[in-house]
């Protein structure tokens, strides 16, 4: 796939402006070229256009429309997604800039996956077709293929679970097998070759981070006061275990001395995964989606967040088992067909181990993100979209648990999914964290 240092843009034509601000022709040409494994095609036309539904918290998305005609046949019309990063005088702008997370992900489509491959396994991974360091990153558009994401107000069932258990195995899989390559001929690991893109993002100890992480705590503190099922003896009890544990949290997803580490993707919640479903409503495939947030941590780390970000307590507690095992089997089977064994690199008994030990931390971890992961698409627009000024005030300021507020009164979902991991917080969660 092509990487193009540069972003030099043509005059804009009347007509269409905005698309050579972003590609140019033989940008087009290129992405083209890719898409239909050859050159012999002549392009007709080409636009690129906005979503017209809200955009991610880091970035903006596009639509790219080609329609090229064929040698020895007719015309073809071709769609790709684009993402691009969010307006320059955005909070979020700002953010991509300090840890360079737009240029990681290109990165990681143009280096890291390339290295890793996709395996013999279901597809689990969007085609990338071109990127621009610092402007555009465009993929395959996954819904012309039947992909859409879930509806992040509707907890994932057992099935939903099983298919993204599956589709991060395959990703860490790949990781482990390239490490094992590495150990065993160069003495050297994954994190040798690509540690200088594993730093933690959204817990880091700088200012701005701490800043974060206090409006996080806060919000946190507003949906405990929400619970009525607890006494307010027992809120403070809660809010004691979250202070103590969010203080460690970027200690507690270092990478771990104790166990196995690969390449996690830190962000499976349902914006970043796609699943493809036949007329019946059964599942046929998942995609996993941007990997801005990489980490080298323990796979456990995915394999039970995941869990927290998507799921009811009632599917956690039935199927956490099962589903660990999906994951395990998965692996076993991707390991063994490049002849390793899944006992040597990733035990079953310790990954479900480190499974269990990983549930607190997964707990905290949640609490600190399903609030502004579940925002209401009028929020994320208000927010988002409109002011820098009002998203500083929430994202670091003093506004969060104003905010938090006013979507747990109106928006049950939110409301009742931070309310199941405050509860399972109270029950479970330890006064102290595991000494570091």
């Amino acid at each position: 796939m092509s990487v193009d240092s540069t972003c030099s843009m043509h005059r804009p034509l009347a007509k269409d402006r905005q698309r050579s601000e972003l590609l140019a022709d033989q940008d087009v040409r290129y992405i083209v070229e890719r898409k239909l494994r050859g050159n012999n095609f002549h392009i007709l036309d080409w636009s690129i256009r906005p979503f017209e539904e809200t955009n991610g918290f880091l970035g903006l998305y596009y639509n790219i429309h080609v329609t090229v005609k064929l040698d020895g046949s007719g015309t073809k019309n071709l769609s790709f997604f684009a993402k691009t990063p969010p307006p320059a005088e955005s909070p979020q702008n700002e953010f991509l800039q300090r840890y360079d997370t737009f240029n990681k992900e290109i990165i990681v489509y143009t280096d890291v996956l390339c290295k890793l491959g996709v395996g013999k396994g279901p597809k689990w991974l969007v085609e990338c077709y071109l990127c621009k360091r610092n402007a555009i990153i465009v993929l395959e558009d996954a819904k012309l293929e039947g992909y859409v994401t879930h509806d992040k107000y509707v907890p994932f069932d057992e099935s939903h679970c099983a298919w993204t258990m599956r589709a991060l195995s395959s990703f860490h899989s790949r990781c482990l097998i390239l490490d094992e390559k590495l150990r065993r001929t160069a003495g050297r690991t994954i994190f040798d070759l690509y540690g200088h893109l594993l730093d933690e993002v959204l817990f880091a100890t700088d200012e701005t981070s701490r800043n974060a992480l206090a409006a996080s705590v806060e919000g946190v503190y507003t949906c405990i006061d929400l619970v009525e099922s607890l006494s307010d003896m027992e809120k403070d009890i809660v809010k004691k275990r979250v202070r103590v544990w969010a203080s460690v949290l970027t200690k507690l997803l270092q990478p771990s001395n104790k166990y196995r580490n690969v390449i996690c993707h830190r962000d499976i919640w349902a914006n970043n995964l796609m699943f493809r479903y036949d007329s019946n409503g059964t599942i046929l495939g998942c995609y996993l989606i941007d990997f801005q947030f990489i980490r080298y941590c323990p796979p456990a780390i995915d394999a039970v967040f995941c869990l927290y970000l998507n799921t009811d307590r009632a599917t956690r507690d039935r199927h956490f088992e099962s589903l660990l095992k999906i994951y395990h089997e998965t692996m076993k089977r991707a390991l063994a067909e490049e002849g390793l064994d899944v006992e040597e690199c990733l035990p079953w008994v310790t990954f479900r181990e480190s499974c269990e030990e990983a549930i607190h931390v997964a707990i905290i971890y949640a609490l600190m993100n399903l609030q502004i992961m579940l925002l209401t698409s009028q929020a994320t627009n208000e927010y988002f979209m409109g002011s820098p000024d009002r998203l500083e005030q929430v994202l670091y300021g003093d506004k969060r648990s104003e905010l938090v507020r006013h979507q747990c009164e109106t928006m049950e979902p939110y409301r009742a999914r931070i309310a199941e991991v405050i509860l399972e917080a109270f029950e479970r969660l330890p006064d102290q964290p595991p000494i570091l």
